[in-house]
């Protein structure tokens, strides 16, 4: 089975430019934030869309061409049992998931003598309780958007299944036998 990881990113380093999930970045922190943006795609979409959705979205990146795989990547207006939902799309979940991974493990880096506390000289490193704070919030957005990316998909799932018989188990269940 291919993985998310063979796959093209959703998103890139310049995603965490600007805005809410800003991160600093140079020369030698884009290949470990690469990592953490390939890492955090890989995992979770695969906890979100099974294999099957994963695999079809992944051989279609970085631009899908399907429209339901657009609309799962961008976002979409859309209405379900005459309600109206603003989906937002996968990128901003990754987004928020990716920041709060990167920045709550920023603060330790490994050395050859082992992990070390990073030291700013003009500035005062925030606490960790104070860190972590900051970096939940933006995890629990990331919630937020997972759920709505569920309701999406549960919404517009338009594959139907044929009964092909039932089967009364004669304890109040029964057993019905789908085609495919």
């Amino acid at each position: 089975i291919n993985s998310m990881s063979q796959f093209t990113s959703i998103l890139t380093t310049d995603d965490f430019k600007t805005g809410e999930t800003r991160i600093s970045q140079n020369k030698f922190e884009k290949d470990n934030l690469k990592s953490y943006i390939k890492e955090i795609q890989e995992e979770y979409l695969k906890k979100l869309l099974g294999d099957s959705l994963y695999l079809e979205l992944g051989a279609e990146l970085p631009t899908p061409t399907t429209k339901k795989l657009l609309n799962l990547l961008n976002g979409v207006v859309y209405t379900y049992d005459l309600k109206v939902y603003d989906y937002t799309g996968l990128k901003r979940m990754l987004q928020y998931l990716t920041y709060y991974y990167y920045t709550n493990n920023q603060d330790v880096q490994n050395t050859i003598i082992g992990n070390v506390a990073g030291q700013s000289r003009n500035s005062e490193n925030l606490t960790a309780n104070s860190t972590l704070a900051f970096a939940e919030e933006k995890f629990n957005k990331a919630i937020d958007y997972f759920k709505e990316a569920q309701l999406f998909i549960q919404y517009n799932n338009s594959q139907k299944r044929t009964s092909t018989g039932v089967t009364d188990n004669t304890d109040n269940t029964y057993t019905v036998a789908v085609s495919n």
